[in-house]
Parts: structure tokens; C-alpha cells; sequence
């Protein structure tokens, strides 16, 4: 999504011009409507930042090490679970706010949540990385590697018990 802001996407996504709204879903990933207690909380937020004194970035820093760099990248530090945030979704107060508390307002093509049920009926999650006929290989935070074969995943419906989720990892 580039440095498109949320309501940017929004207004591709809500276009009255079909082309344009499919294009942008094809182009974006999936886009939810805001959660309006996010909402509230982003508008509180903003508003205990812009209160506040000078931002302590050697605090900053620590914090993004143990929350966001465990599976995002920013200027080469991290890891590579989630987009690289470098140079996506801080261009303004108001699109890291969101992109912080409400991760799964816009979750961009190839970095969807896929859950895997066992044949023993536990889940493993991440994003795919690899799928072959024989195996599924996923990517979960810090990050941790899962490499599944298809013989041990549960069938249902005739199906192998794959799923995407909604919801950033």
C-alpha cells in the first residue's frame, strides 16, 4: 500500500467506480471498515501524544525492538514476517496510530494470517511462504518457521483444514 493513508484506501476501496474498487482490492489485500472503539482509542492517543513533551527515541527504540521489530523490519532492523515499515505507514501521527492499534484494518496481499489444523487437532499459524504439493511452509513472529506436511494436516469436508484469517499476525 505504499504511503497511502487509511482513508486513501478507503475512498479506492469505497469508489462507486467498480474497476477502480476491484483493482484496488486486487493491488491492496483485504480492507475492513474501522472498529469505531479503535477509533475512539486512535483519537485518544493522538491526543495524549500531542499533549505530551519531546519523545524519548532511545525509549522508542526498545519498545519497537520488543513489539514491532519482531516481525516487521525498519531501516534494516527486525524481521521480515510482516511489510517492512521503512517507508510504509508512518508518514503521518495519524497513519501509525492506526496501523498500531488497528493492524488489521488493511492487511496487504501475501501478508494474510493462514491457520492449519493437525490431524491431532492442534493449529499452527503464520503467513505462507511456500506451498508445494507435499508441504506448506509458514512464517510466524520472531520469527519462527513451520514447515507442515500435507499428510499431517486434518481433512475436513474433504478439504485439507486450511483457512485464512482476517486478522494480521
Amino acid at each position: 500500500t505504499g504511503e497511502l493513508t487509511p482513508s486513501a484506501v478507503r475512498a479506492l476501496i469505497e469508489s462507486r467506480d467498480d474497476y477502480i474498487r476491484q483493482r484496488a482490492l486486487h493491488v491492496i489485500g483485504r480492507v475492513r471498515p474501522p472498529d469505531a472503539d479503535k477509533q475512539k482509542l486512535i483519537a485518544d492517543k493522538k491526543q495524549m501524544i500531542m499533549a505530551g513533551g519531546p519523545p524519548d527515541m532511545r525509549v522508542g527504540h526498545e519498545i519497537a525492538k520488543k513489539t514491532c521489530l519482531i516481525c516487521h523490519k525498519l531501516y534494516g532492523e527486525g524481521a521480515d514476517v510482516g511489510p517492512d515499515l521503512t517507508g510504509v505507514g508512518r508518514g503521518t501521527l495519524d497513519a501509525l496510530l492506526h496501523n498500531v492499534i488497528d493492524p488489521n484494518e488493511v492487511v496487504g496481499n501475501g501478508f494474510e494470517t493462514t491457520e492449519v489444523t493437525l490431524k491431532d487437532d492442534s493449529t499452527v499459524s503464520g503467513r505462507v511462504i511456500e506451498e508445494t504439493d507435499t508441504r506448506i511452509k509458514l512464517l510466524a513472529s520472531r520469527p519462527t518457521e513451520h514447515t507442515i506436511a500435507k499428510c499431517d494436516i486434518k481433512m475436513a469436508n474433504g478439504k485439507p483444514a486450511i483457512r485464512k484469517i482476517e486478522l494480521s499476525l
